[in-house]
């Protein structure tokens, strides 16, 4: 379950970097951050309600 999360959320980061390069020609740092930020936001969380569950 983790692992599929771990593979769609760097599919979705992947995706935003390479649409910001689409749309600008560049890669949007600010836009790419706060993408690659909220992603690591979410994930911390996964894990630990994940590791909440199984203690």
């Amino acid at each position: 379950m983790l692992t599929v999360l771990t593979v769609v959320l760097l599919a979705v980061t992947i995706f935003g970097i390479a649409a910001s390069v689409q749309q600008h020609g560049h890669v949007h740092l600010n836009l790419a951050i706060l993408l690659l930020d909220g992603m690591a936001g979410l994930f911390a969380a996964i894990e630990w309600t994940e590791w909440l569950r199984h203690r």
